[in-house]
């Protein structure tokens, strides 16, 4: 894909985190669940359960709210392929940093936690590539859920920009291991849903197509 076409189709990503989250994320920077485990300095044994082992529910971590895997937990082992295990592909998952490609897919993650509190954070593209071109893939499904047994995956479904084919638009934007500067990369960010308003946090300008 050339990276003017992504930056024409998709303008403005999204990823969305724990509501009150926004401070820690803009001083240590937006962190793979790897990453997290680093800066924390997991034992062993917390690392092999948090980034080897499905998780069937969010947990807390030493103040921080690690996601569940839910979508994961029905056929993760039949629809993965080339030998690949599930700890293998959780391990492969937990060192990205996600992001949807547009506010469909951010809407319908939002209704999988029932519309609750959320961080969104919305990042210009052209910023995020400007940055970390060497580290982006792309990916053409939801690589975190494994809901329909049809949707096999290997390692090679995440591409680079200029290896993504160009017809097939992408539903995940990932980054190796961390955002560090994010605070300064970051649109809009704003706490919506849970029946409350909404909360602006930050913004530096960028148009949100969500609003």
């Amino acid at each position: 894909m050339d990276v003017q076409r992504l930056l024409t189709k998709h303008p403005v990503l999204y990823h969305m985190a724990e509501p009150g989250a926004w401070p820690s994320i803009s001083k240590h920077g937006l962190l793979s669940t790897e990453a997290l485990l680093d800066h924390l300095g997991a034992e062993p044994s917390e690392r092999f359960s948090i980034l080897s082992s499905l998780r069937r529910e969010s947990i807390s971590y030493r103040g921080f709210i690690i996601r569940d895997q839910k979508p994961m937990k029905q056929n993760l082992e039949k629809v993965l392929l080339d030998g690949i295990t599930p700890q293998q592909w959780l391990e492969f998952l937990n060192r990205k940093v996600f992001f949807w490609t547009c506010p469909e897919r951010l809407l319908r993650f939002r209704k999988a936690y029932k519309m609750k509190r959320q961080l969104i954070i919305e990042v210009p593209t052209e910023r995020l590539v400007e940055a970390y071109a060497t580290k982006i893939t792309l990916c053409r499904m939801n690589s975190g859920a494994a809901r329909m047994p049809d949707h096999f995956r290997n390692f090679d479904i995440f591409r680079p920009i200029a290896a993504y084919p160009a017809k097939r638009p992408p539903v995940e934007f990932t980054v190796e291991y961390a955002v560090k500067d994010i605070a300064l990369l970051a649109g809009n960010v704003y706490e919506t849903g849970g029946d409350q308003l909404d909360v602006p946090l930050h913004s530096s300008g960028a148009e949100s197509a969500t609003s």
